[in-house]
């Protein structure tokens, strides 16, 4: 799915939340965009990446999670 805008935009700004629930964080971003006044934002992914590593024989077995978001900020021309 292609969700780009069709109208010309700007990018206005990028907001993160790093908290460990995802849908805490995109509650968290959708209050900074009615703080800043911006149009949509997008998207972008996890905002960090937390890992462990555990050794087995002469190997490190990890295990990576990403959490939190980070989305863009647009405002269109």
């Amino acid at each position: 799915m292609n969700n780009k805008p069709t109208q010309k935009y700007i990018e206005f700004a990028q907001i993160t939340c790093g908290d460990t629930h995802g849908k805490w964080s995109l509650v968290q971003i959708t209050k900074k965009v009615y703080e800043i006044g911006v149009d949509r934002i997008i998207i972008i992914g996890n905002a960090e990446t937390s890992s462990i590593g555990i050794p087995i024989g002469t190997s490190t077995y990890v295990v990576c999670e990403g959490y939190g978001m980070t989305a863009g900020a647009i405002k269109y021309k």
